[in-house]
């Protein structure tokens, strides 16, 4: 998730390999895309010598809202992650002047900071509770308001203004 979802301005790619490679000089062996399941399970990496195993599955998946419409093809209706995935791998991200991000966790920033990167000219980011409860990092929230982005507090999605 490291590589794919975080993006470069927060982790450049040079740090995370650096800190990948630490780790590695550590004798950990990291094994990439090797999925857990009925086929290949932990009691077989232990069969196959291993002494512990440590699961990093990341989240590749935005959270739902639980509002009516969120999984209707809207136009315009982008879930975070893939946003920045899709930014990470350079692909065409059609970005409009006035974006607004639902959320407050660190996809919600990121995403924020993302496109007002990409030529957004208004960023504003809802969410449910307040600053406080907010699960961004001080540092993260300080950036994004120099920045620019506006954040607005105590509001959600209704199911009568998802469009």
């Amino acid at each position: 998730m490291l590589t794919v979802g975080v993006p470069e301005f927060r982790l450049p790619k040079e740090v995370l390999q650096r800190e990948i490679s630490h780790i590695e000089a550590k004798g950990v062996e990291i094994l990439y895309d090797s999925p857990i399941n009925e086929y290949h399970t932990v009691d077989d990496l232990r069969a196959e010598g291993f002494d512990a195993v440590f699961i990093a599955a990341g989240a590749h998946r935005s959270q739902k809202l639980g509002i009516p419409g969120e999984d209707q093809d809207i136009e315009g209706l982008v879930e975070g992650i893939q946003l920045l995935r899709d930014v990470k791998f350079g692909e065409q991200v059609p970005i409009g002047n006035r974006i607004l991000i639902i959320g407050g966790g660190n996809t919600a920033i990121d995403t924020a900071r993302s496109v007002l990167r990409k030529g957004a000219r208004h960023v504003m980011v809802l969410y449910r509770r307040s600053r406080e409860e907010m699960p961004v990092s001080p540092i993260e929230f300080r950036e994004a308001r120099e920045e620019g982005i506006e954040f607005q507090f105590l509001v959600s999605p209704h199911k009568d203004r998802i469009r």
